[in-house]
């Protein structure tokens, strides 16, 4: 341990000292509707609210403790489907599991696609990939996705194509 003498701070407190690592203020989970049944958040996807979801600790599945901001609490989707969890601590690798998902929804294909901020990271348990918060990463991390769909949306969708290549 290295103490510094109050001298050193000019005699008074100093909240923090720069040490030159970022850490990301926020993990942000994308909750979303996917109507097409391909396991990727396209363009035309809209979020899903009231979504809940907590963050856990990857091979306990343990509830974080209290780090400041939300991280240990369930966290709500807002009205475009984002769960924002703050103060995530670095280190552990972590899981996103859903404590309450809409009714009748079923959750999607997982990781159908190459691209970690389209696709659907949640298996069919409701718990998301594990994951690691990289060092010297951005305020945000947002590569963890949550993709359901609606039994109806997704009927209305193959007789919607149906029709369609029947048409020509």
């Amino acid at each position: 341990w290295l103490v510094l003498p109050p001298s050193f701070f000019g005699g008074g407190v100093y909240g923090s000292i720069d040490l030159g690592l970022q850490l990301p203020k926020a993990v942000v989970v994308r909750v979303w509707n996917d109507k097409n049944l391909n396991g990727i958040q396209d363009k035309d996807e809209l979020g899903i609210p009231n979504v809940q979801l907590q963050l856990v600790e990857d091979k306990t599945r343990a509830n974080l403790f209290d780090h400041g901001g939300n991280s240990h609490e369930v966290a709500t989707a807002d009205e475009f489907g984002r769960a924002v969890f703050t103060s995530v601590p670095m280190g552990p690798r972590y899981r996103v599991k859903t404590t309450g998902k809409p009714d009748e929804a079923a959750v999607t294909m997982r990781n159908a696609g190459s691209d970690n901020y389209l696709d659907s990271n949640m298996n069919i348990s409701g718990i998301s990939d594990s994951f690691k918060l990289p060092i010297g990463a951005s305020e945000i991390f947002d590569k963890v996705d949550v993709g359901y769909y609606f039994p109806e949306d997704a009927a209305a969708y193959v007789e919607e194509r149906s029709a369609f290549s029947n048409a020509g």
